[in-house]
């Protein structure tokens, strides 16, 4: 694992460039960092995040894990691509969006500005187990520890905070 400029631990020896490939990507404490995707997008990690992209990204899948807060801005071509945190797994083909989800946290948001998204959970629920499909201006917050996942309008701060991420 190499240290770049004591913010960013890159596991496969790519992303100095700010393109992410198969791999896993930490940005550490300091400031966050934006990322291309090839194909897919771009994604801003906020400090102390890590994201991952599964082995043959982009050829065989388009699976990304995420353990940390990120604002994703993805406009997918062809299959849409899954992003997996601890509790949910998202189905994206085009969106703004914000997750804030930290693996040692039992809470999880994501936030929608623009596009569709569906959300369901990761694991398997005597509950719910229903796909929430997100608009815009809506939200899903989740707690895995009482097993309770909801879908609300976000307000116009809301709206404004995750604005300010771009």
């Amino acid at each position: 694992m190499s240290l770049i400029t004591g913010l960013v631990f890159v596991s496969c020896g790519a992303g100095e460039d700010g393109v992410l490939r198969e791999g896993q990507y930490h940005v550490g404490a300091g400031a966050g960092r934006s990322f291309s995707i090839p194909g897919i997008g771009k994604v801003f990690l906020e400090p102390n995040s890590t994201i991952g992209l599964a082995r043959g990204f982009g050829k065989d899948n388009r699976e990304i894990t995420l353990d940390g807060v990120a604002l994703f801005e993805l406009t997918v071509t062809g299959a849409p691509v899954s992003l997996k945190t601890k509790s949910l797994v998202m189905d994206v083909s085009a969106g703004v969006f914000r997750v804030d989800a930290s693996r040692s946290s039992p809470g999880e948001e994501v936030d929608l500005l623009e596009g569709q998204l569906s959300v369901r959970k990761d694991y398997r629920s005597d509950t719910d187990s229903v796909a929430e499909v997100l608009g815009p201006g809506e939200m899903v917050m989740i707690n895995r520890d009482i097993d309770l996942m909801e879908k609300e309008k976000m307000n116009q701060a809301e709206i404004d905070r995750v604005k300010g991420m771009r």
